[in-house]
């Protein structure tokens, strides 16, 4: 089980001193230098075992997570306001990411194939969001599933369904309703958690989204800030 790591934004670093840690992703080159201070306790880093075949990684989180930290250590933190945490993973470990695969897991099984499950279309979005209010399963409480259609909505006149090239945009819930948000996000807003791959490395991540089913450009916008930063934290060799 993964454990998620916090630490701070930082400017470009030339090389990794005593006062970083070292973390390396793999399949990409060199390490990544992240200071020692201005982050939640490094005890809950969580960093792959060192046993064969498991792709290195490494976890930081938002602003939120430095309520004890120094007034100049909260100052220089810039991620975006809505930003819970991440995982830097290696495009080498593997994700599931449409319906043909995600339909053999335990979680989206019975999410699908339980009485009172609904399927809807985001008018904002174009997305398809299901939900079942009688599942309370161990990846969401009451949540919902976004996803992007393969084939669009009513294009063969039948009912929504599942498609096996149906892609998982975002896992999404209440934010009372959310794990690990240590106070961030208010009433009326949602908890929702999202995997994307880059060109180096992929970040599994979660987010704080005003809207029930979030948008291509909030998502984007947020990535974009993240894997700003994570590039930042890369060494020189």
């Amino acid at each position: 089980m993964k454990k998620h790591g916090f630490l701070l934004v930082l400017t470009m670093l030339s090389a990794c001193g005593s006062s970083m840690h070292r973390f390396e992703v793999t399949g990409v080159d060199g390490q990544f230098c992240v200071p020692k201070t201005g982050y939640v306790a490094p005890d809950i880093w969580w960093i792959p075992d060192d046993a064969p075949g498991i792709p290195k990684g490494f976890s930081f989180g938002g602003c939120h997570r430095l309520k004890n930290a120094t007034p100049e250590d909260r100052a220089v933190c810039a991620l975006p306001k809505n930003f819970i945490d991440a995982d830097v993973d290696s495009l080498q470990e593997r994700r599931n990411r449409v319906w043909s695969e995600l339909k053999k897991s335990a979680d989206f099984d019975l999410l699908v194939n339980t009485t009172g499950v609904e399927y809807a279309i985001d008018p904002v979005t174009g997305f398809m969001v299901v939900s079942n209010a009688s599942v309370e399963s161990t990846w969401q409480r009451q949540g919902w599933a976004v996803w992007r259609l393969s084939v669009p909505a009513h294009s063969d006149g039948k009912p929504l369904v599942m498609r096996d090239g149906d892609e998982l945009v975002a896992v999404c819930s209440k934010i009372e309703d959310y794990p690990g948000t240590d106070g961030l996000g208010s009433a009326g807003e949602y908890g929702c958690y999202r995997y994307v791959r880059g060109e180096r490395y992929a970040l599994d991540y979660r987010f704080i989204s005003q809207q029930r089913v979030p948008t291509e450009a909030q998502m984007k916008a947020l990535e974009t800030a993240l894997f700003d930063q994570v590039d930042q934290w890369k060494c020189s060799k």
